[in-house]
């Protein structure tokens, strides 16, 4: 079956009308309208959300809208080749509403960088002349900066580069380049400026300066010095995204500003035969000859130190002492981001910008989304208890794994959420040390996912495929832990030169998640992901609505605490392909697989949940035509999948987010939780009364939730112990707001009878089977003799009331 994608507008092109010729900003056809404060999607998902949310109709949530989303994106604040803007106009180019940055905090704030290569061995440690911070760990000791051969010097007549410890401006060093090349036209000898762990990046935005000695020995007209800085990949004119340069030569005969191409060209006066103290300032002259660009918006990961040639001319300089400086603090980076997201928003209206950060103070990487705060890591590596005054780690396993528990505690205390990233590694291929699946499994069991509240799986091929992805994502739900599911890019942008088509649908990893939103705010955006209401997959292959509801008015992402034994569910999917492939999916199990035949997938299915472990179900749709992940190939298997809806029996130790939570517990109900992290809820029995017990804490003194009484004849009474607060109650729904602190809601009910097992109000058949559904399982529901114990005993004693009326 033949594929084609769905998408395309040309918007490189347009975007370079832009650049080039000084039009408006590129906008894509799917326009987006309101405040800053969150805009709602319009288009083609308008009427989406108009359909009513009626119990046992397939229809999408009202008011709430798919924005789709990428997640996990690295910009001129990382390492890598992209900037925010070629970003955002390839995410334009594909439909995507939204970008969730997440440069790494170690780039972002400036943190554990060199900032003083000495130029004395062509290789030193990166700390050797730093005086803020030293290495921990074996990793961090194997560091270097290093002098690199960048360009071949077998055309040349002469092509050399050296340490040289005879003409020296500081240390014991310098560096001795050496040129001569025979053509006419003028042509570089380059070495690169190497660091491991990048630790020479920065960003413009910081407004860094490079300060260097310059020794320039033979010099002319056709032989000179040069240095050239590459900066971050931006649109050009051609449907391409690819890296504008900076060159700084000596010239004492011109002061003019020359652009060739995509160089600029700058001359520095010089003085020969003595030492010269240059220093250089990208974003400024960025500023002056890329005026169509953000200056901020680049980072210098590529310097180069050499001489440029012709005409057989010789050119020898020494380079010593180079010095890399910064305006901004950590602290003031982060705001400048920020504001770089309003340049962004006017020339790709089509796109959000929102702002989030990658932890990468540990190898344990976590994305952070919402008010960030930047962490100082010496700070947060001194506070860790495996640190002693010294300095010197005492247990490296240990401290990581206390500091990933430090970094997401954090983290929700000002209200955002996390998300474990990569968790089988960085690399596309698998490597010997990537670890199996069961070990990664292992591991997330052992911290309990640092409590993450997401984690990536939806990666084509990261160290694994897909399928191992979503099967540690299972095993996470069989055991208690229940992160939301997301897509992830993970894309740091080209190296060299790449077409916008190939970025956005001829690499690895480019899933993308849709947050069932009522706008693109962070906020709502904020609140979708914390309610589980996400789905993922390719939005090459699919840009419609997914969605999981039940008769009762669960839906994906919900964790139900029920006594229930059996849940009839209701598929929502619109935009689907004729020829993929339905997938129903229950505890970990492909139970269904249906062939999609229309645009319009409503499907239904009933899930039974087992007796003690409860189950939870989800979907997938593949391409049954597809082939696995060649690149540049466009041909996918994998499309869109859904996150769970969850049953339990009990809620895990640490409980559950209220965005997230629900009950359904003789016959007494809860759709409706917020801001309040729920612990424990059971049904105390007390003859002619019953008592709903609800444990857990208000956070900020914002929780709230309502419970549905109707159903067992209202309230008699509400206390609250330990937990701040207040109730009102109508109709029989009890609502709660502006809970604080932790403890218990305690609500008094009209009793039902122990006979009735299935809480329908009727002492029947019914009851005699849910007692066999319950056999051997925990108390209370189901003991209808209230003996601690459901056995053959609870039928007998439902035969002998059998007929009576408990309400």
């Amino acid at each position: 079956m033949q594929r084609i994608y769905r998408r395309g507008h040309g918007v490189v092109a347009l975007f370079a009308v832009m650049i080039f010729c000084g039009g408006v900003a590129w906008s894509h056809p799917r326009d987006v309208e309101g405040e800053d404060s969150g805009r709602s999607v319009e288009g083609a998902r308008a009427g989406w959300a108009s359909g009513a949310a009626v119990r046992g109709v397939v229809a999408p949530p009202v008011g709430l809208s798919p924005i789709s989303v990428q997640l996990h994106t690295h910009g001129s604040f990382s390492e890598g080749g992209g900037s925010m803007l070629s970003h955002s106009v390839a995410a334009a180019e594909a439909g995507v509403d939204a970008i969730w940055w997440t440069d790494h905090d170690n780039h972002l704030g400036i943190q554990e960088k060199t900032s003083l290569l000495s130029l004395d061995v062509l290789e030193e440690p990166v700390w050797a002349n730093e005086t803020t911070w030293q290495p921990y760990g074996n990793s961090e000791a194997a560091l270097l900066n290093q002098l690199v051969e960048y360009t071949s010097p077998s055309a040349f007549d002469v092509a050399t580069g050296s340490i040289s410890n005879t003409n020296v401006f500081q240390g014991t060093g310098s560096f001795r380049v050496e040129a001569s090349w025979p053509a006419t036209n003028m042509k570089a000898y380059y070495w690169y400026l190497n660091s491991q762990g990048e630790r020479t990046l920065r960003t413009t935005a910081a407004e860094t300066a490079y300060r260097i000695g310059m020794f320039p020995e033979q010099v002319s007209a056709d032989a000179r010095p040069v240095i050239q800085f590459r900066v971050s990949a931006k649109p050009t004119a051609n449907n391409t995204h690819t890296h504008y340069q900076i060159e700084y030569y000596l010239d004492n005969t011109t002061t003019q500003r020359q652009l060739v191409g995509l160089t600029l060209r700058i001359p520095v006066a010089y003085t020969v035969g003595q030492w010269n103290v240059m220093e250089f300032r990208p974003t400024d002259d960025l500023a002056l000859g890329f005026p169509q660009f953000d200056a901020r918006d680049n980072h210098l990961r590529f310097m180069y130190l050499g001489v440029e040639s012709r005409n057989w001319a010789t050119c020898v300089v020494y380079y010593d002492s180079f010095e890399i400086l910064h305006v901004h603090s950590m602290e003031a980076l982060s705001a400048i981001q920020r504001d770089m997201f309003t340049r962004l928003e006017t020339d790709v209206p089509s796109v959000r910008q929102l702002q989030g950060v990658e932890l990468s103070l540990t190898p344990r990487h976590m994305c952070e989304y919402g008010d960030i705060v930047l962490h100082d890591h010496q700070v947060v590596k001194a506070l860790a208890p495996q640190t002693l005054p010294d300095g010197t780690i005492t247990d490296s396993q240990a401290m990581h794994d206390w500091v990933g528990d430090y970094m997401v505690d954090t983290a929700h205390v000002r209200g955002n959420l996390v998300s474990w990233a990569h968790p089988f590694g960085t690399r596309v291929d698998p490597r010997i040390t990537t670890p199996t699946k069961e070990a990664v499994l292992a591991k997330m069991q052992q911290v309990r996912l640092h409590e993450c509240d997401l984690i990536e799986v939806g990666y084509r091929k990261r160290e694994a495929l897909l399928p191992d992805f979503l099967w540690l994502l299972d095993e996470l739900y069989k055991s208690g832990m229940m992160p939301t599911g997301v897509g992830v890019r993970d894309t740091h942008g080209p190296w060299g030169t790449i077409t916008t088509s190939f970025w956005i649908g001829h690499i690895e990893n480019t899933f993308d998640s849709w947050a069932w939103s009522a706008s693109d705010s962070p906020a709502d955006m904020l609140a979708a992901l914390a309610s589980g209401r996400v789905y993922f997959g390719e939005i090459m292959l699919f840009d419609g609505g997914m969605d999981l509801t039940t008769d009762d008015g669960y839906r994906m992402g919900h964790i139900v605490l029920t006594d229930k034994a059996t849940d009839r569910v209701h598929l929502y999917l619109e935009g689907a392909r004729v020829g993929d492939e339905l997938r129903i999916v229950e505890y970990g199990t492909v139970v269904e697989t249906i062939p999609i035949t229309s645009a319009s997938v409503p499907h239904t299915w009933d899930v039974s949940i087992e007796p003690t472990l409860g189950t939870f179900t989800r979907v997938e749709v593949w391409d049954p035509d597809g082939v696995p992940f060649v690149e540049g190939q466009s041909a996918r298997t994998e499309v869109v999948y859904s996150n769970p809806l969850t049953y339990v029996r009990s809620l895990p130790v640490e409980g559950i987010p209220g965005e997230r939570a629900a009950f359904d517990l003789a016959r007494m109900t809860c759709h409706r939780m917020g801001r309040f992290r729920l612990h424990n809820v059971e049904v105390i029995r007390q003859g002619t009364t019953d008592i709903l017990r609800i444990t857990g804490a208000g956070w900020n003194g914002g929780g709230f939730m309502d419970v549905d009484l109707s159903a067992v004849g209202g309230v008699l009474g509400v206390s609250l112990t330990g937990i701040t607060g207040t109730w009102s109650e109508v109709g029989g729904v009890v609502s709660l707001v502006g809970l604080d602190q932790s403890g218990t809601i305690e609500i008094t009910v009209p009793g039902g009878c122990a006979a009735d097992a299935n809480s329908d109000g009727v002492v029947d058949v019914n009851d005699i089977s849910y007692v066999l559904f319950r056999l051997g399982g925990a108390p209370p529901e189901g003991d209808a003799n209230s003996d601690g114990v459901i056995d053959v005993n609870d039928i007998s004693y439902v035969l002998f009331r059998l007929g009576n009326n408990c309400i």
